[in-house]
This record gives C-alpha cells, sequence and structure tokens, in this order.
C-alpha cells in the first residue's frame, strides 16, 4: 500500500506515539508490543519471509491467505528478538499513523527502507518501544557511561537492538549523533 505524499512532522508522530502510550497506559519496559496490538484486534504471527523482508499488516474485512484473520502482522521468525519487536511496533505504527476508517491496510516492511511514511512508522515505533518517560526514568543515574555501553543498558532493559538504542539515544539527544 502507498498512501499519499503528505508526510506527518517528526513531532507529530512523537505526539502520537506519546498519545497511544498514555490511553493503553504502557507505563513498564520491555514494552509488551504483542499485548498492544491485541488491544486493537491485531493478532501477531511469526512466519519465514524471504530475508529482505521484515514483516507485514493486513487489515481487511475477510480471513488473509491461512492466518485465519484479517487482522494480523505478521514477522519475520527469521530475525533477532529485538528486530521481530521493532518490525511489530513499526506495523502497528502504519495502523495507529496511517490507516483511514475502516479503508483496508496492506503495508510491509523490507529491510532498511526508511523513507516516506516508512520512516514514520520507524519514528512511532521507536518511541513506543523506548517512550520518552520510561526512557528518562531507566537512564537516571548512568550519567557518564560511553555510548556503546549506554545503548547496550537501554538494548538490554527495552528489548531492542543495539542500533534501535543508538538510534532513540541520538533523537533524545543524549548521545552525539
Amino acid at each position: 500500500m502507498e498512501w499519499g505524499a503528505i508526510f506527518l512532522h517528526k513531532e507529530e508522530i512523537i505526539q502520537k506515539a506519546e498519545a497511544f502510550c498514555k490511553e493503553h497506559r504502557v507505563n513498564r519496559f520491555p514494552v509488551n508490543v504483542i499485548t498492544l496490538c491485541e488491544q486493537c484486534g491485531i493478532t501477531v504471527f511469526g512466519h519465514m519471509l524471504p530475508p529482505a523482508v521484515s514483516g507485514f499488516i493486513v487489515i481487511q474485512e475477510e480471513p488473509f491467505q491461512d492466518f485465519g484473520t484479517g487482522h494480523l502482522i505478521v514477522m519475520n521468525s527469521c530475525d533477532s528478538a529485538g528486530r521481530q519487536r521493532f518490525t511489530i511496533a513499526h506495523e502497528l505504527a502504519h495502523y495507529v499513523l496511517h490507516r483511514e476508517g475502516n479503508e483496508p491496510i496492506y503495508a510491509h516492511r523490507d529491510a532498511g527502507q526508511n523513507d516516506g511514511i516508512e520512516r514514520e512508522a520507524n519514528i512511532f515505533a521507536s518511541n513506543l518501544l523506548m517512550p520518552t518517560a520510561l526512557m528518562e526514568k531507566f537512564l537516571r543515574g548512568l550519567d557518564g557511561y560511553p555510548q556503546s555501553v549506554l545503548a547496550d543498558q537501554v538494548a538490554s532493559a527495552f528489548a531492542v537492538s543495539h542500533e534501535a538504542a543508538l538510534v532513540r539515544l541520538d533523537q533524545l539527544g543524549l548521545i552525539g549523533g
């Protein structure tokens, strides 16, 4: 699915992620992204996908292929656990940010894709898995640690990849980009 050329501002995406976290009472880490999907009526499946495809979301009335539901996110079961969590959050972002009314959604996440609506979904996913308030709470007392150690600590605590932790720490201005 390709949505229109009107893109959201980063600040608007962050506000939507924070509002989603507040609405769904996200107050612990690691964030249980599968439970959040279930609260939205979306079932998550792991499935062996081609290496270049991290996952996809389908929202439609009729059941999709062999999955028995038309509201699903499928993540690549060959990816690391941190990558799978990010993919699920990314696909959930499409549901929150990009669906219009009851229109069907069909979107997939290719490894390394980072433009337009995919960039928006990445920003939302990062803020969903590592919400600012929880990051600030976790990072209290960790001043002075080298960037790589800080990223490792965040990755471990929030169950994300080292790379995702680095990006989020950079977004928060806590490390140099």
